[in-house]
């Protein structure tokens, strides 16, 4: 049976964007506790995997190097509004960030690799199937020539 994973690092909580927003380490906590203690603790489909830390080059992948280099020199110089609105970085979120971007490729590895082992499945069952068929076919016109 395939767990369901959930990817997560006590690193989550170095972000902290302020006492009153609402991605506070007492909420991430509150979550984390409940899926440990909770009703879906007693379960044993899912598990905790740790993220790796992403490098600065998947992170190109998807933002400009100026962009980047922006919200790490605002994190080194102690956090601050990253925008107009309501982001906010802390000392350490460009560095709990890069985990976050790790866990989403952990995320992603992990589905690609339970559909290799799926489609790999299917062709074993293919395989037999047609090896069971080529055999019933010899067999059948042998007994009827």
């Amino acid at each position: 049976m395939n767990k369901t994973a959930v990817i997560f690092s006590p690193k989550y909580y170095q972000h902290n964007p302020g006492r009153n927003h609402p991605e506070s380490a007492r909420r991430l906590k509150a979550i984390v506790n409940e899926l440990k203690r909770g009703k879906l603790s007693r379960s044993k489909n899912w598990q905790f995997i740790e993220p790796e830390k992403a490098s600065i080059e998947n992170v190109k992948l998807v933002h400009d190097i100026e962009y980047i280099r922006f919200i790490d020199a605002v994190c080194k110089s102690g956090g601050g509004l990253l925008d107009s609105e309501d982001t906010v970085a802390s000392r350490k979120s460009f560095e709990v960030a890069l985990y976050a971007v790790g866990g989403t490729l952990k995320a992603v590895n992990l589905i690609m690799e339970a559909n290799l082992k799926m489609l790999l499945l299917q062709f074993a069952l293919l395989v037999i199937m047609l090896k069971d068929f080529v055999l019933l076919a010899f067999a059948y016109s042998t007994m009827f020539p």
